[in-house]
């Protein structure tokens, strides 16, 4: 069993070094004196911060090249964090563009939040208003995983995923694609609810279920020849009496590669032909 999981891709410090260029942070914030006061925090923090007041506007502005981070508050009443963050994330799959980590912004913290949060794809939470040690800690933590969680991509392991799918599809002679797109859907579905339960186990502290999520989502992975996916589960199982960070940030970069998972059987299915009519 892998008990090792890299966290790290890259060598990128924060704060950068004197004359580097600014990160730009996106504040994404229907209230403007929230927005402003959570910009002003980042920008004591060295970067650069841009309000942006309403979540369709986001979508946009989020795939800017020199954005580094994005923070979305979660009660926008016009267009949600979480459906925000969707629209993101389907703009960034269509592109196959390199996204910028996004980070929940809530008035209040409970464990289910934080696990809702993991498993909709946030790679962060903090709660408002923002300090400037939570500010530090989100931005080092974006430019330190930002590769890892790309999804735009196919994952690490698309030739043992290809051999995975050709096999279950050894029998299959009609609708190939249909039935590819299913296991997906299925498996996009799965995969985020383990990884909700084993989020939820972590931030309230317990072990039992956590466990067995984690088994689950290991099995499912290797059910679809996804290594890495099912590395990062075992990681999990054999650190689970880490330091919360630790096994916060395993969870966070499972989410992404489920994502780049999901993403590779798509892209395999739009490969194959359409059933005939």
């Amino acid at each position: 069993m892998n008990c090792v999981v890299q966290l790290t891709d890259t060598c990128r410090r924060w704060p950068p070094p004197p004359g580097a260029e600014k990160p730009v942070v996106l504040v994404v914030d229907c209230d403007e004196l929230s927005a402003n006061a959570t910009g002003s925090v980042f920008r004591h923090a060295g970067a650069e911060p841009v309000v942006c007041l309403d979540g369709w506007d986001a979508v946009e502005s989020a795939l800017g090249p020199s954005v580094a981070l994005v923070c979305l508050t979660l009660s926008m009443p016009l267009l949600s964090g979480a459906e925000t963050l969707g629209l993101i994330r389907a703009n960034e799959r269509s592109r196959l563009v390199l996204g910028a980590p996004v980070m929940a912004l809530a008035d209040a913290l409970s464990p289910q939040s934080r696990a809702m949060s993991v498993a909709a794809g946030f790679f962060g939470h903090c709660a408002r208003p923002v300090d400037l040690q939570a500010v530090t800690s989100a931005l080092e933590k974006s430019l330190r995983l930002r590769h890892s969680l790309a999804i735009a991509r196919n994952s690490v392991d698309l030739s043992s995923i290809t051999e995975m799918l050709e096999q279950t599809l050894a029998e299959k002679t009609t609708d190939r694609r249909g039935a590819v797109l299913a296991l997906a859907k299925r498996a996009h579905k799965l995969g985020i609810a383990s990884i909700y339960a084993m989020a939820l186990g972590v931030f309230r502290g317990s072990t039992g279920k956590t466990v067995d999520a984690a088994h689950e989502l290991r099995a499912l992975a290797q059910s679809l020849g996804a290594r890495h996916l099912a590395d990062l589960a075992s990681g999990f199982i054999c650190g689970i009496n880490g330091r919360v960070e630790t096994l916060e940030d395993v969870l966070v970069l499972a989410r992404a590669e489920l994502d780049r998972v999901v993403l590779t059987c798509q892209l395999r299915a739009a490969e194959m032909p359409a059933m005939a009519a």
